[in-house]
């Protein structure tokens, strides 16, 4: 359900002031003329993401799109394209307007989260087919995959700060200009085979701490090279896509109540 006005602002000043500290460093651009103020900033980052409110009436707010809508201002800010504060946050209202209507955000975060049910179930699905041994000690520590792909999906891996700039940039970089969600499921699997040998056989606890933070390995083991190379590595199709959609929906009919894990 789409927040109330009132919710969503509440959400939204809470949201914009914990991501400004975590995706943007804010640092002024070389060619600006003044300095910025934190206060500033997420005024700018909160009015942006209430105009994208109310652009799509029907998703509202979304946590996940502070990420992504800092991400984005931050771009526009070093590109240094915008001659002033209005401008950047109009350049970065339509360039949001593009991923949610061209991207496939609009769906992302549309009530229900629907797709992003189908983008996890899919993940899974390829983990089994990629790593067996892993997806089923998963499933013996009741380890779902939701419990870290859910923040890597809704931010475009902006969540995972422990990603190398690089490689964030590359996955953004092919994401854009293939318009398919397919390289963000490549990614997804890719992280989890990196991370095989340092997970396999370890409890649900040491698990999740470990995609937190990579064992402190996140430079060598996330680096752009192989990350990039093994996510492209993986075989996915747009009619694999969809067949695992279509077993979604058969999963949903199957088990509703499994489905409402994060929705």
């Amino acid at each position: 359900m789409a927040l109330s006005k009132g919710d969503a602002t509440e959400l939204i000043m809470t949201d914009v002031r914990r991501t400004y500290g975590r995706v943007a460093p804010h640092k002024r651009a070389a060619n600006h003329k003044d300095e910025v103020s934190e206060e500033d900033l997420t005024t700018q980052l909160s009015e942006i993401l209430h105009a994208l409110a109310g652009r799509f009436p029907a998703v509202g707010y979304c946590q996940g799109m502070d990420y992504i809508a800092a991400h984005v201002l931050n771009k526009v800010k070093k590109s240094g394209a915008a001659a002033d504060a209005k401008a950047e946050a109009e350049n970065t209202f339509w360039l949001l307007v593009t991923l949610f209507e061209q991207y496939g955000l609009h769906d992302m975060f549309a009530p229900g989260l629907h797709t992003l049910h189908v983008h996890c179930f899919q993940t899974q699905r390829l983990l089994e087919l990629t790593e067996p041994a892993l997806a089923e000690h998963f499933a013996h520590e009741k380890v779902p995959i939701e419990m870290f792909a859910v923040g890597w999906f809704q931010t475009l891996y902006l969540y995972l700060n422990v990603l190398p700039a690089d490689s964030l940039n590359r996955i953004w970089d092919i994401f854009l200009s293939e318009k398919n969600w397919k390289i963000m499921l490549r990614v997804a699997v890719a992280l989890l085979q990196l991370s095989n040998e340092f997970v396999m056989e370890k409890p649900i606890d040491e698990i999740m701490q470990f995609f937190n933070t990579f064992a402190d390995q996140a430079d060598e083991l996330l680096a752009e090279a192989p990350l990039t190379e093994r996510a492209l590595r993986l075989k996915v199709t747009n009619s694999v896509l969809v067949k695992l959609q279509k077993q979604h929906i058969k999963h949903k009919r199957a088990s509703p109540t499994k489905n409402q894990t994060f929705s």
